[in-house]
């Protein structure tokens, strides 16, 4: 598994198109979970955006380190609950603790908002099916 997770680290750290400066890995990959159909799921940020492109080419060197299929999120765009998921997994690259306590304050505000919303959701749905 350590060997594994020590080729993401190296190929992430290689990537240059954009350079990344955070790179997490989250999923069952980082719990340790790791099974015959796992994928690897990675959440990444640079100074701007990643294009389709740009995203698209991570995927294939991350595929074709691992083996495995891979899913790429962007921790600039990303939004709740995948955000949270992917700032609670494993660090493997981080040059911007800046730009990561911005993302994690974002999140912060969107749990807050995002939270009431599912609590209500999930109260409407419980009086619906079970009548409490």
């Amino acid at each position: 598994m350590e060997t594994e997770i020590s080729r993401i680290r190296e190929a992430l750290e290689a990537h240059d198109a954009p350079r990344l400066v955070i790179a997490l890995l989250f999923g069952s990959v980082a719990e340790g979970r790791l099974g015959p159909t796992s994928d690897v799921d990675v959440a990444v940020a640079a100074p701007q955006r990643m294009t389709a492109e740009q995203k698209l080419g991570l995927i294939e060197r991350l595929a074709e380190v691992t083996g495995r299929p891979v899913d790429v999120v962007d921790l600039q765009t990303a939004g709740e609950p995948v955000l949270g998921e992917a700032l609670s997994g494993r660090m493997l690259v981080l040059r911007d603790p800046a730009l990561l306590a911005a993302i994690a304050r974002r999140h912060l505000i969107e749990v807050e908002d995002f939270l009431p919303l599912r609590r209500r959701l999930l109260d409407a749905r419980r009086r619906a099916w079970i009548g409490i």
